[in-house]
């Protein structure tokens, strides 16, 4: 019996001990899965095998999902908030996946929530463009982090300075050095109290407080002082 012809890719693949690499365009059906490599122009090996991971779990979760679940991801303002709320969705992620990983709704929804306060705080700025725009020298800005004058917030390997804290003339707002000295929140929790709005003080944000009404400072140190004490040790 004659058996069957193999492609001439076939036979190179195997000569090369490798298993066929699928391009870019997916000229096999979507690769059947994602279950072989696929072939992305441009990136290092880690790079595609980071892409193909990521892609298979995208793919679980459209195949699964209903199009009411999947429009609630979608209504997130950006691509990595999309992403992460789907996968912090307990309906969304399958239920294998959260046996394999039971931390990964929580990291998703965490990544979530720090793109909102991003996008709420006006964007992150690096050192050196803070230290641009204020006319100091990135570690002069080192040194007023350090001071607790200003806030950062660990995004993406380095320290990032939301932009809401300054002013139209790059200086930080009056009265942030007093309340970043009063609280103990963390990077990401200060800047979730600075943005938040509430009832104590009329429902402003802390951040319009300082902005809009430097004269009600003391009030809002009160407030400062209050936090924590009646969350989690």
């Amino acid at each position: 019996m004659v058996g069957r012809r193999k492609s001439k890719r076939r036979r190179e693949a195997e000569t090369a001990g490798k298993i066929p690499k699928v391009s870019f365009g997916f000229s096999e059906p979507v690769a059947k899965g994602f279950n072989v490599p696929v072939d992305w122009p441009g990136l290092s090996a880690s790079a595609s095998a980071f892409v193909q991971r990521s892609m298979t779990a995208i793919l679980r979760i459209a195949k699964a999902e209903t199009d009411e679940k999947l429009a609630e991801a979608l209504a997130a303002p950006t691509d990595v908030g999309m992403i992460a709320r789907a996968i912090s969705n307990t309906d969304v992620a399958s239920t294998a996946v959260a046996e394999l990983d039971p931390f990964a709704s929580l990291i998703a929804r965490g990544a979530e929530v720090k793109q909102m306060l991003i996008q709420q705080a006006g964007g992150l700025l690096s050192a050196s463009e803070v230290a641009k725009a204020r006319g100091l020298s990135p570690q002069a800005i080192y040194k007023q982090r350090k001071s607790h004058k200003l806030l950062s917030v660990p995004y993406a390997g380095e320290e990032k300075y939301p932009a809401i804290q300054f002013d139209r003339e790059g200086r930080p707002l009056p009265g942030l050095s007093a309340v970043l000295e009063a609280l103990d929140l963390g990077p990401w929790g200060t800047l979730d109290f600075l943005l938040t709005a509430d009832t104590e003080i009329d429902g402003l944000s802390p951040i319009e407080v300082l902005r809009d009404h430097p004269d009600r400072l003391e009030e809002l140190l009160r407030l400062a002082g209050t936090q924590g004490e009646h969350g989690p040790g």
